[in-house]
């Protein structure tokens, strides 16, 4: 996780968004393929579901990624417009500022700590613009959407094999990640105000 249930800025919720969409997005294929291979037979139905969800989640997945890209270079750009750094100073290289003991201090101490002062500037902070905040709160909704839809689904595919102990672990597992999910983006999308 990259926002700790907390949003700490756009970036986060993207990044979780990429790595959930993803995950979504390979969850079918794999309900797919160990339902061939054991004979589950499912549904022209379910199979053209799971299809559309898959492509739908990878769908989300590439456009948060480029969203998340954007934000990466747009702040790469404004880094590098700033003043450069001074060429041939390295972060080992950081040169100690003398310290001066308190004059409350009785004891002279043979040794100041040393404190260092970086040769370069920090990035400005990302703030959460309206605009950015309403992109990512769209795409958060459409991940809630996919997702509601994604659980459904898997109720209708428990159906198949439910006298195979491991077919049905295997979608107990993949329902409660999936919940997880959703009380996940359901939590960082009431941040988004």
């Amino acid at each position: 996780m990259f926002c700790y249930t907390e949003v700490s800025g756009i970036k986060c919720v993207l990044q979780e968004l990429v790595m959930w969409s993803d995950i979504s997005s390979e969850h079918p294929t794999f309900i797919k393929t160990v339902a061939g291979l054991t004979n589950k037979n499912l549904s022209s139905e379910i199979i053209s579901e799971l299809d559309r969800l898959r492509m739908q989640f990878k769908s989300l997945k590439d456009e948060a990624q480029s969203h998340l890209n954007q934000m990466i270079q747009t702040r790469l750009d404004m880094v590098s417009s700033q003043t450069p750094m001074q060429p041939g100073i390295g972060v080992g290289e950081l040169s100690p500022i003398p310290v001066t003991p308190h004059s409350a201090y009785p004891y002279q101490t043979p040794i100041a700590p040393a404190q260092y002062q970086q040769p370069y500037q920090q990035a400005p902070q990302t703030q959460m613009r309206p605009a950015f905040v309403g992109m990512a709160r769209r795409m958060v909704d459409r991940f809630l959407e996919l997702d509601r839809i994604f659980l459904d689904t898997l109720k209708k595919v428990t159906k198949y094999g439910a006298e195979d102990k491991v077919w049905q672990t295997l979608l107990g597992h993949i329902t409660q990640e999936q919940l997880y999910m959703y009380r996940l983006m359901k939590t960082l999308r009431s941040q988004l105000r």
